[in-house]
């Protein structure tokens, strides 16, 4: 009966503490985005605190601050070297010669035409340009540039509302190492204890590995892309090799998207150009440089990092990845390994009598 009245008592808990993180959970975004950046902070933190002058040692609130500073000062200056080819993007868009663009894909659209129609597969009466362009014309006209407009002032504010609540709580999580670990431990029944200290431990070190390890890896990938395209010639190198990087945190789709992006990217900066010799030329070299480094990126440094920072086999991974894209999405991909790890830890400590808790966490 105590058995029965416990399970009675621990189910509504768990059933309230879910929804409870659900009713908050942008809240609990903020403390999983600040506790990430306190983890990337960690060694800088480190370094900060062999700093000694005779016998003073900087406050934990100063190396707090510096740390932040440091962080937003190094992603501010990338983001700054951004700008010129964002602005340089725009500015062609805006300088569009409309009329070579049609005449540059009139012929590509009329050999299309012909063959699609010689298939059956596009029966209209319309020319397909004259059908295209009628698309265009409709999808222009859906646009609701006021509403995109507001969307922009709404997501601005939204931003910086969440750039500071993170930043706050970043900050105490830096200057105070034990402060997670101590509300933790107060949640924590006592004989527990020894066991959630343990897992605590751990996560606070595999955790800080493998999210190093994927800065790491973002920006070993901006930097291949955008030489790559430099070596052949590709406008904007920069711009394309940083949303390539960007956008390789989000495992196996990500760098599709990369090459998709990057493809796209390059077709705009090229449309001004004779289309057959100049810009699908351009296009496919940027679209291979993009394969090729994540190709490299996945065979070789991806595995690397997530295996030796999180100790599970790339296998392990890629499964995780994908039932975390069938549960949540893009969103899911991204949060899988993390959650997997501290899942592992967890398990280790309270179900380690399991063959296959033993199996999984041999190597950690």
């Amino acid at each position: 009966m105590q058995a029965k009245e416990r399970l009675w008592i621990i189910i509504p808990s768990v059933l309230l503490s879910l929804g409870l993180l659900w009713y908050f959970r942008g809240i609990v975004g903020y403390v999983l985005v600040a506790a990430v950046l306190s983890l990337i902070g960690q060694p800088l933190i480190g370094m900060l605190d062999k700093v000694q002058f005779r016998k003073f040692r900087l406050p934990n609130a100063l190396k707090a601050l510096l740390t932040l500073v440091l962080m937003y000062g190094i992603l501010g200056i990338l983001f700054l070297q951004l700008i010129p080819p964002i602005v340089e993007q725009g500015a062609q868009l805006q300088n569009f010669d409309v009329s070579r663009i049609e005449s540059s894909v009139h012929d590509p659209l009329h050999d299309a035409e012909v063959a699609l129609r010689g298939y059956r597969i596009y029966t209209d009466s319309l020319s397909l340009e004259e059908y295209l362009s009628q698309r265009a014309l409709t999808f222009a006209s859906a646009i609701n540039v006021s509403g995109i407009v507001n969307s922009i002032a709404g997501y601005t504010g939204d931003f910086f509302v969440a750039f500071f609540t993170v930043s706050f709580i970043a900050f105490f999580f830096l200057k105070d190492r034990s402060l997670f670990a101590r509300i933790a431990l107060t949640l924590t029944p006592s004989k527990y204890i020894t066991q959630v200290k343990t897992i605590l431990s751990e996560t606070r070190r595999l955790l800080s590995r493998y999210f190093i390890g994927m800065l790491i890896e973002l920006l070993l990938v901006w930097g291949l892309v955008s030489l790559g395209l430099w070596i052949f010639g590709v406008p904007n190198s920069l711009l394309i090799g940083f949303f390539a990087g960007l956008l390789n945190v989000i495992p196996y789709v990500g760098p599709l998207l990369g090459a998709a992006l990057g493809g796209t990217l390059t077709l705009i900066s090229g449309l001004q150009l004779e289309l057959y010799s100049e810009t699908l030329p351009m296009v496919a070299k940027a679209v291979a440089v993009c394969i090729v480094v994540q190709w490299i990126d996945n065979f070789v440094v991806m595995p690397y990092i997530s295996s030796n920072s999180v100790k599970a086999h790339p296998l392990e991974i890629f499964l995780v990845t994908i039932a975390a894209a069938q549960i949540g999405g893009i969103g899911g991909m991204i949060l899988a390994v993390p959650t997997y790890t501290v899942l592992r830890l967890i398990a280790r400590e309270f179900f380690s009598h399991f063959k296959v808790v033993q199996s999984i966490t041999r190597e950690m």
